[in-house]
């Protein structure tokens, strides 16, 4: 197990042309490094999951403005984000995965487009909208996806 993995459930967009990183997402909880879960924390958070992916209908979340988030470290580095107005069912479904949050930081929707400057340098278009279509657990390089409902 890599010392440094971590956990996370978040949404998945349908259609990331705007992305410059591996794997484009909303983060619904940050659950912290995979070392400190057990067997059993990936089997409730993998129900979870499944829960939200049978539950919820894919959804759109308007984009507020580009910024700018990160520390500038190594190990936190500045990156381009979109900024996303949250819905009654994103606040629901954050409620329910909420007693994992390992993130220091209060709980700002977002998707993270990549490297800072990206948005500039790469002349992307800023979307109105995002529609997520999947849910993912992400427990270190391992990846479960299951799809919100049409």
């Amino acid at each position: 197990m890599n010392e440094d993995a971590h956990v996370m459930l978040a949404f998945l967009p349908e259609d990331p042309y705007w992305a410059r990183q591996d794997l484009p997402h909303l983060t619904l909880v940050y659950a912290g490094k995979q070392v400190e879960h057990s067997a059993e924390d990936f089997i409730q958070m993998s129900m979870a999951a499944r829960w939200i992916g049978e539950a919820m209908t894919r959804f759109s979340l308007k984009v507020t403005e580009p910024d700018v988030y990160g520390s500038g470290t190594d190990e936190n580095p500045y990156v381009d984000v979109f900024k996303l107005q949250p819905s009654s069912e994103l606040v629901i479904a954050r409620s329910f995965v909420e007693e994992w949050n390992k993130s220091e930081h209060l709980y700002s929707p977002h998707v993270t487009v990549g490297p800072q400057g990206t948005i500039a340098e790469q002349e992307i278009r800023i979307p109105s909208t995002i529609t997520f279509n999947q849910v993912c657990l992400a427990w270190g390089p391992r990846r479960i996806k299951y799809p919100l409902k049409y």
